[in-house]
């Protein structure tokens, strides 16, 4: 470096392998002297300041000036560290390795992108409000899988409630216990209870019913009235039904433990 005990200047170039081109404007640099005079070597470090003389035609390319002081040695080097990133422009230059390939595949490098960018295979944009839609083919092999699923997701198919819809899509259930005929006879039980609510005056024994209740004296003579909820308490008890007045719609029945409340629900069973 120059003559031993003269002022000189240090060149030196800088490439960068992320954007595989010379460095210009590098920042956050780490320079050393390592100064040896009769093979003891000492480390200082220079005093000036780095410049780049000429970065439009001579990009990565910089100087330091040492001083007649700090070349005052029998062999005197100049060494420089950079961190993995040295742009002078954090924001703009993603501190990132460029994968051409993974495993010598360019289409599996492309992939592994898109499945991190959000411009495929579902994965939520950064920026986006909804998700990336997945076209799902097949499931083990089996396209019909594929639309199945779909459709027990998106309200089409399998009874699943549409996000849109106001009531919940009726389940078409084939069979109990692999018996058409246990569905059927659920089917005709269901239909055949009748579900109403009390109104004022009703006693422990003497039950005021209000809706679509018969008006026929005994229409339900003999059947059973169960309470399914309300203020009074009674949810769950049961009674059978001694006798039917259709005019005021009352029940007779053997005490129940209190008088159910106004508003309280029954069933007809």
């Amino acid at each position: 470096m120059a003559v031993k005990g003269k002022a000189t200047t240090a060149f030196f170039y800088l490439f960068n392998n992320y954007s595989n081109s010379p460095e210009t404007g590098a920042t956050g640099l780490t320079l050393r002297l390592l100064q040896d005079i009769g093979g003891v070597v000492t480390t200082a470090t220079p005093a000036g300041t780095v410049t780049e003389p000429d970065y439009s035609n001579a990009p990565g390319m910089y100087k330091i000036p040492i001083t007649s002081g700090e070349n005052d040695f029998d062999t005197v080097t100049l060494t420089i560290k950079a961190g993995a990133y040295i742009s002078a422009n954090p924001v703009t230059w993603s501190n990132i390795a460029n994968l051409y390939a993974v495993g010598g595949d360019l289409t599996a490098g492309g992939n592994l992108k898109s499945s991190f960018d959000g411009t495929g295979y579902g994965i939520q944009p950064a920026s986006g409000v909804t998700k990336v839609e997945a076209d799902v083919t097949s499931i083990s092999g089996d396209t019909a899988a594929a639309t199945n699923l779909e459709s027990f997701f998106d309200g089409t198919g399998y009874g699943i409630q549409p996000a849109s819809a106001s009531s919940i899509v009726d389940a078409d259930i084939a069979k109990i216990n692999n018996s058409t005929d246990g569905i059927s006879s659920l089917g005709v039980g269901a239909n055949s209870m009748l579900q109403g609510s009390c109104t004022t005056g009703s006693t422990t024994s003497s039950i005021k019913g209000t809706g679509s209740l018969s008006t026929v004296d005994d229409f339900y003579n003999d059947r059973m009235l169960l309470f399914t909820g309300g203020a009074g308490g009674l949810e769950y008890q049961g009674r059978a039904i001694l006798d039917y007045d259709g005019s005021s719609k009352t029940f007779s029945t053997d005490p129940f433990t209190s008088a159910p409340a106004s508003g309280d629900t029954f069933l007809v069973v």
